[in-house]
């Protein structure tokens, strides 16, 4: 009988400290704006999860990951950690309104440069570790490029003389993707072609400007008229899957986008040899290469959990698991130890690393967000109508009703 109780309160101290253990394991949600990174965060929280046994990291994401996130912060259910913009001033407000915690001396600012760190910062606060920059310009097909003899293009009129040898062989220049791509296109070429349009974009707004003297605009309607006639037959009805197929399959030379394209267009195992070039500036006859922190971890300020949601940063923070995320991301991971091997950007990557690199202007625009939807309308209508009346003034009332 002793024995038998003996086994009962056994039993019972083994289901009560059980209980006690998963009473004392907690989940934090994990929210990722970023579609194509599904798969190697989940591979990341995993091993996480076999460190930190305590703590379980449920990863979320939905279509249109961004303004779901918004809509999720403004309703007030907001994220006890995750992937954001913090560069640009609709991520950064969120501080200023109490959403996100500052992470100032958290700990992991000492494996991150102080000069990326300060691109993640604002009114003296770390508002995420940053973690990934993106570059943007010219993909092409490099070994098309090689058979038809035709070297990489350094100035604007050289471009256009690139689209129409492309043309006369038979292949469209651009792959472009209005569908849906059209506001990254129009912000990302004009934030190579003037890094200083956000001064432009100040005095138009206070009056001291005329919409039609902004070079920056100007060159962008140029360019999308210099290019329209050889690329893509339907711009408006393309999207990025269309354009990432004409581009695969050889039928267009040349997309528009950012280095997160790589690990994309690795996947379709297409037979020819991927390059990047920086986008040639008509306003300043200079390359610069638009750059943009591409991710960032933040964590809410109103989390239940503090201590798990810093430490799932953390271990984010650590080279080896930067190393992991860099694999599949292919963007400049600013941990440091990361190594940099993407062959087919290497010379746009030395040119950054030169210093020739400016942030995009979405993040310098006053309501960045809208502004660059104003404008996308713009060149939308523009690519139909090449009416320049039109595109001014869409641009300048889309100036006038975000700028204070």
């Amino acid at each position: 009988m002793k024995r038998i109780l003996a086994l009962v309160v056994s039993l019972f101290l083994v289901l009560s400290l059980s209980s006690a253990l998963a009473e004392e394991k907690v989940t934090i949600e994990f929210f990722c704006v970023k579609e194509e990174v599904q798969s190697i965060f989940q591979e990341i929280i995993n091993d996480f999860e076999a460190e930190n046994p305590d703590i379980h990291v449920e990863l979320t994401y939905a279509s249109d990951g961004e303004t779901v996130l918004l809509t999720r912060i403004a309703s007030n259910e907001v994220p006890d950690t995750m992937s954001l913009y913090p560069a640009e001033m609709t991520y950064r407000q969120l501080l200023d309104e109490g959403y996100i915690m500052d992470l100032t001396e958290c700990g992991f600012e000492s494996n991150v440069e102080q000069s990326m760190l300060d691109l993640a910062s604002y009114n003296g606060a770390q508002i995420s570790l940053p973690y990934t920059l993106s570059l943007y310009g010219i993909h092409y097909n490099k070994t098309l490029f090689n058979e038809l003899g035709i070297e990489v293009p350094t100035t604007m009129d050289e471009l256009i003389e690139v689209c129409k040898t492309l043309k006369e062989a038979g292949y469209d220049a651009f792959a472009l993707p209005f569908a849906n791509n059209a506001n990254q296109i129009a912000e990302r070429l004009i934030s190579a072609f003037d890094s200083n349009s956000y001064v432009d974009f100040q005095a138009v707004a206070d009056g001291e400007k005329d919409i039609h003297d902004v070079a920056s605009l100007t060159a962008l309607a140029d360019f999308i008229k210099a290019i329209k006639p050889y690329s893509s037959a339907d711009a408006m009805g393309m999207n990025n899957d269309s354009a990432h197929a004409d581009f695969v399959n050889k039928k267009a030379a040349m997309r528009l986008q950012g280095s997160w394209y790589l690990s994309t267009f690795e996947e379709a195992n297409a037979d020819f040899e991927i390059g990047l070039f920086g986008i040639p500036s008509p306003v300043t006859g200079k390359t610069i290469i638009p750059v943009n922190i591409d991710t960032g971890f933040s964590i809410s300020a109103t989390t239940k959990y503090p201590d798990a949601c810093m430490k799932w940063i953390e271990y984010l923070s650590r080279t080896e698991v930067a190393q992991k995320y860099y694999t599949v991301d292919g963007n400049i991971n600013m941990i440091k130890g990361v190594t940099y091997d993407r062959e087919p950007y290497m010379d746009v990557y030395n040119t950054v690393m030169a210093g020739d690199m400016s942030l995009t202007q979405i993040n310098l625009w006053q309501q960045g967000v809208n502004v660059r939807s104003g404008i996308c309308a713009a060149i939308q209508n523009f690519y139909m109508d090449e009416d320049y009346e039109a595109f001014y003034q869409t641009c300048y009332d889309t100036i006038i009703e975000n700028y204070e």
